[in-house]
């Protein structure tokens, strides 16, 4: 869980000390670390392929899209949100 990000805090209250900024830093990346996985990300994505026609949904054919070492021309990843 120690991946190394930036992130940009902003708070209306000014009276925050180095120890509470950096105690809510480490909540915030927890949060986004439980948060951002495959299964997440296949609910919120879908891959639309120009060449065959298609709109995949499925969360094995995303993944198996999304990891292929080689990716073919006009397959867009597209977010649902």
């Amino acid at each position: 869980m120690n991946r190394s990000r930036d992130l940009l805090m902003l708070t209306k209250n000014a009276d925050y000390n180095e120890l509470e900024v950096e105690l809510e830093l480490q909540r915030l990346n927890q949060i986004l670390f439980e948060l951002e996985n495959i299964s997440n990300f296949c609910l919120a994505h879908e891959i639309i392929d120009i060449n065959k026609g298609k709109i995949i949904t499925k969360k094995q054919k995303i993944e198996k899209k999304i990891t292929a070492e080689k990716q073919k021309p006009f397959v867009f990843i597209f977010n649902k949100n």
